[in-house]
């Protein structure tokens, strides 16, 4: 079994490397929690076998994944 001692170098540059991948975790979160967007329907009420018309405004060309 071989052991390295990692270098001031390699440890400042893992540093970086995590920094950068946290500071740009934050912004993906970020940028997606603050998308304005609405989700409406149709009825304030709901029957079994009815149809429910959902309706989601927000940004163009923005993936919307809904689960019933």
């Amino acid at each position: 079994m071989h052991r390295h001692k990692i270098g001031k170098k390699s440890q400042v540059d893992m540093r970086k490397a995590i920094l950068l991948a946290l500071a740009l975790s934050l912004f993906a979160v970020f940028s997606l929690a603050h998308q304005n967007f609405s989700i409406t329907t149709d009825k304030t009420t709901y029957y079994k076998n009815q149809e429910i018309y959902i309706l989601i405004q927000g940004q163009e060309n923005t993936e919307f994944k809904v689960k019933i």
